[in-house]
């Protein structure tokens, strides 16, 4: 969703995307590389272990593409004690999935502090 909506506007200027999917793109009769190369803006990837880090990873294709077109403003980081979906469903009462899910939306607002424009 986030590279699609990306992708159609330029009114998208950054993306958190906590353990990504794209991939999927390609069940739905698209190519996940081709829609890479159309997203507008950086994206923050934050992978779980088995998020396809041929992907996501530091040497990832879809990292790659974006860190073409937006340098060092595309960041990754793996979260390799969660499985995907830690962040909407995890079980917080773990105290490990509490703690990266706590990192993750730290991250995210930092992300966001960073490259977001205040506006008045």
């Amino acid at each position: 969703a986030a590279f699609h909506t990306s992708a159609a506007s330029a009114d998208v200027t950054c993306g958190v995307i906590f353990h990504p999917s794209c991939q999927l793109e390609n069940m739905h009769g698209g190519e996940v590389k081709e829609l890479a190369a159309q997203v507008q803006c950086p994206m923050f990837f934050m992978p779980a272990t088995g998020d396809a880090p041929e992907l996501y990873g530091e040497e990832g294709e879809l990292v790659q593409i974006l860190t073409e077109k937006f340098g060092e403003q595309v960041k990754t980081k793996l979260f390799a004690d969660m499985a995907h979906g830690w962040v909407p469903r995890g079980d917080i009462s773990k105290e490990e999935v509490k703690r990266d899910v706590a990192l993750a939306m730290e991250e995210a607002g930092a992300y966001f502090a960073e490259l977001l424009p205040l506006t008045a």
